[in-house]
């Protein structure tokens, strides 16, 4: 077990070692000489590091067991992150390695919170790295959850509809091997397309990449301290909606769009829950924004689609209306609960995800039936197929627990001296992975005047947020350990 989690953890480094080779390159084109030796130095040290675990697995059999998944699962987010932070202490970004190991972990769990006071004026290495970071992570959360938490049956997640072939050996090394040929490429390309969507309706080439590496992602890091606010261009804010939507749909779609699978489009449920989610929500926030406020409709209809958007996908990204109608508990709620919610079970978003409120809701209404009608028969489906009692139980016990959790983590910021409502904001922000998205629920205090325990709490709950709560209770489990 021991030789197995070195040889994939050593693998885990040299793959983010080399990843620092590209914001070096980007920090040698801005004449920003230390910042990129900072990469080169820091990168040294991981293939260096990666390099010593591989040796030391050497001549052994690895055997994934799925005791060797689970904490591999764990423990590949921090590793990542640890090993991610050190540019920014190199390049004395930050001072402190909280802050450093802050940021880090804000990019690779796609969360997009930043203690950066004015990123604006950041080194161009940084900031393309920090995008870079959420890139990877948004990818990476969407193969381990095809190859981890559906094989596992993690939270419901074995009911999530996969248009993936199925291999004869149903493994999660196979899985995760199948899912990433299939999927690199539909990632990248979103990516590139984005990227040349932005370039042609006025934003700068590095102004572009960075942005489609955050927006694909749905992480939220942006080069400007204002984020898309400064850019002030409704075509490049339809742009960003567009691709923050891809990015919270289920990514097996695509591959079976490119295979000619186009009836998969009308079979998915997440996409018709996720349409019927942002309709619903934006009659609402209409109806707010003309009672409330007293913006011009336009103006109305183009923050709202774009919050709406940027909340369900957990991107974060915020417009700033004429009128500030932040502060309006109606849309704290909206923003709330839509980043509770989240995107597709097979997606880079973050929060409870819709697969598994689609399920909640087909419970609570079959069980309002049978109160009414007690020798009826109400079978609960999903896509067609029926939902057996462990699957129910399964995703009841996910939502317990994430409520369970949720409130522990709201109940500790407050401990820790803030105020109820900022609070409950971090707790959403944190544990749904939506950090960029501070503005829209209005934080009172920003991330680089907080504690250093509140940041240590912020750090724990973004882990939480994307490696499923389900299995580090799993981990932490007695029987876990036993034979």
């Amino acid at each position: 077990m021991i030789s197995t989690l070195l040889f994939s953890f050593g693998w885990s480094i040299l793959f983010i070692s080399l990843a620092m080779f590209f914001p070096a390159l980007i920090s040698f084109s801005y004449n920003e000489i230390s910042v990129a030796f900072s990469f080169i130095f820091s990168s040294s040290l991981g293939l260096f590091s990666g390099v010593a675990l591989l040796l030391a697995s050497r001549g052994s059999e690895y055997n994934f067991s799925t005791k060797v998944i689970i904490i591999f699962t764990i423990f590949v987010w921090p590793l990542l992150g640890l090993f991610s932070s050190l540019p920014f202490l190199f390049s004395d970004i930050f001072v402190h390695f909280t802050d450093a190991f802050f940021e880090s972990m804000s990019g690779i769990t796609s969360s997009g919170s930043s203690i950066i006071i004015d990123v604006s004026k950041s080194p161009k290495g940084i900031l393309f790295w920090r995008s870079l970071l959420q890139w990877i992570g948004g990818f990476l959360t969407i193969i381990l959850a095809i190859s981890v938490l559906s094989l596992m049956r993690i939270g419901g997640m074995d009911l999530f509809h996969s248009s993936l072939q199925k291999s004869d050996r149903d493994t999660a090394v196979h899985r995760f091997i199948q899912a990433s040929k299939s999927l690199w490429w539909i990632y990248l390309l979103l990516t590139v397309v984005c990227s040349f969507s932005l370039i042609i309706f006025g934003m700068s080439p590095f102004d572009s990449v960075v942005h489609a590496l955050s927006t694909v992602s749905t992480g939220g890091f942006s080069s400007k301290t204002l984020g898309i606010n400064e850019f002030s261009s409704l075509t490049i804010e339809f742009i960003i909606c567009i691709f923050m939507l891809l990015g919270s749909l289920n990514f097996t779609l695509y591959w079976a769009v490119a295979n000619g699978k186009w009836r998969e489009l009308t079979n998915e449920g997440e996409l018709k829950y996720l349409i019927g989610i942002i309709i619903i929500y934006f009659i609402v926030s209409i109806f707010v924004f003309l009672t409330y406020t007293n913006n011009q409709i336009t103006e109305s209809l183009r923050v709202s689609v774009f919050n709406i958007i940027s909340s369900v996908t957990t991107t974060g990204y915020y417009l700033i209306p004429n009128e500030n109608y932040i502060y309006n508990s109606i849309m704290y709620i909206l923003f709330i609960s839509l980043m509770l919610i989240g995107g597709a079970s097979v997606s880079t978003s973050g929060g409870v995800k819709q697969l598994r409120l689609i399920v909640f809701f087909k419970l609570t209404f079959s069980e309002l039936f049978k109160l009414t009608h007690p020798n009826g028969v109400y079978p609960i489906n999903y896509m067609k197929k029926n939902i057996d009692e462990n699957s129910l139980r399964r995703t009841w016990s996910f939502l317990m627990t994430f409520i369970s959790i949720f409130v522990l983590i709201s109940i500790l910021f407050s401990l820790v001296g803030l105020g109820f409502v900022d609070s409950l904001s971090l707790s959403t922000l944190s544990l749904t992975n939506t950090g960029a998205g501070a503005q829209l629920l209005s934080l009172s205090i920003p991330y680089y005047e907080m504690d250093k325990i509140v940041k240590w709490i912020i750090i724990i709950s973004q882990l939480l947020g994307r490696i499923e709560i389900m299995l580090l209770l799993i981990f932490i489990s007695p029987n876990f350990w036993r034979n």
